[in-house]
């Protein structure tokens, strides 16, 4: 079964306690454990908290445990990557997927690095 794996920039990086996603146990440990065909993203410049409605969530996550950016570019690239890798794996129409993992400057909302993917 197609893989779209997303990850974030901020993941590993941490305010307070502990990262939101260390190294061994975040996006790229899950991207390498999936099989063909698998897609990786990474909106380099953002943390879990960009992707996710916060509210209600208690001031110590919110704010000081996840690094965190600005919300709607994140979303906006994330949506989309999620979109066009569901048009191509439901509906077969590939182009805009092909676009995200060109990486095409000025295409996303967000800068997407590392972006990956491995159809064999």
């Amino acid at each position: 079964m197609p893989a779209l794996v997303i990850g974030t920039g901020l993941g590993p990086k941490h305010v307070g306690l502990s990262p939101c996603a260390p190294a061994g146990v975040n996006h790229t440990e899950f991207y390498d454990e999936c099989a063909p065909p698998r897609y990786h993203v990474v909106v380099s410049d953002y943390g879990h908290l960009d992707m996710l409605d916060d509210d209600g969530v208690p001031y110590v996550i919110n704010n000081s445990m996840c690094m965190r950016n600005t919300k709607d570019l994140a979303r906006r690239a994330i949506g989309g990557a999620m979109v066009a890798f569901l048009r191509a794996k439901l509906e077969d129409h590939d182009e805009d997927l092909k676009a995200v993992l060109e990486n095409s400057p000025g295409l996303s909302p967000a800068v997407l690095d590392p972006v990956e993917y491995d159809l064999a």
